[in-house]
């Protein structure tokens, strides 16, 4: 009876042990997805702020760009280059604004303000699309897109409707978030960031603490072997040995000095035990 229920405590253990396992790995696991997400978060209002294009233009860029076999980077740098191409435009002359005026595009509104970049994005596209003369359509493209107009042919082939179809579908199935969600993403990175941080600003301080022993003992550690060497070269045997010591002895302060810096991070330690 006794050995049965020895034999039941134990399996009762082994599945607590189990258990316990797979829920610290999902813990890390969840712990690694948010903050991917949260490096992805932060990366998305980086580039808003960074091209002037909403986050959720970002986004929706970034789930149709694989679907049109057109880079999400070809994509923003091609949007950027068109953006310049029409402040250049606004004046009527040059390169841009002859391949708009051949697109039948117009930049501006009645009051000569730039009009929406995204809605002359798209009308470009259509434009291009429907262009017959395939020389000709790449020379406007190059005018409007630069250096990224060739890698924007695949979608200049399905048109900007397609893209249109994709961008919806992206917000259909949840994949474009708010604002205020990928702010609370990008805090979670910036923290992470901040973590970083403090660590390396810990292991700096570790090593300008443990330097001066170090230093000593590397140094001591130098003179015993050149003193080793000489008495080897003059067969001291005895004394080889003595310097030997003395080698191991210069280890004494800097394990002293470690051992104190241990004892002082051992706080440290035992929070990222409980955080990891």
């Amino acid at each position: 009876g006794l050995l049965t229920v020895n034999a039941g405590a134990a399996a009762a253990a082994a599945g607590i042990a189990a258990f316990l396992v797979v829920v610290t790995e999902a813990e890390k696991a969840l712990k690694r997805l948010t903050d991917q997400s949260a490096a992805s978060a932060d990366d998305i209002m980086t580039l808003s702020l960074q091209t002037g294009l909403t986050t959720q233009t970002i986004q929706e860029l970034k789930y149709s760009a694989e679907l049109i076999d057109v880079p999400f980077e070809t994509l923003q740098s091609s949007m950027a280059k068109m953006i310049r191409s029409m402040s250049e435009a606004k004046s009527g002359t040059g390169d841009a604004a002859e391949a708009f005026a051949k697109l039948r595009v117009s930049v501006t509104d009645s009051s000569g303000n730039l009009l929406g970049s995204e809605d002359v994005f798209n009308r470009t596209i259509n434009a291009l699309h429907n262009m017959s003369n395939a020389t000709e359509r790449d020379a406007a493209s190059m005018a409007i897109f630069g250096r990224s107009a060739q890698d924007l042919n695949p979608l200049i082939v399905q048109g900007s409707s397609v893209l249109a179809l994709y961008r919806k579908e992206a917000e259909d199935t949840g994949y474009v978030l708010s604002n205020d969600l990928l702010s609370s993403l990008g805090a979670v990175d910036d923290a992470h960031q901040r973590l970083i941080n403090t660590q390396k600003a810990a292991k700096d301080k570790l090593a300008i603490e443990f330097a001066p022993a170090l230093t000593k003992f590397y140094t001591e550690l130098s003179e015993g072997w050149d003193k080793v060497s000489t008495d080897i070269e003059h067969s001291k045997v005895v004394d080889v040995f003595a310097e030997l010591l003395n080698c191991v002895s210069a280890l004494a302060p800097a394990l002293a000095a470690l051992g104190d810096v241990l004892g002082v991070l051992q706080p440290v330690f035992v929070a990222l035990a409980v955080t990891l």
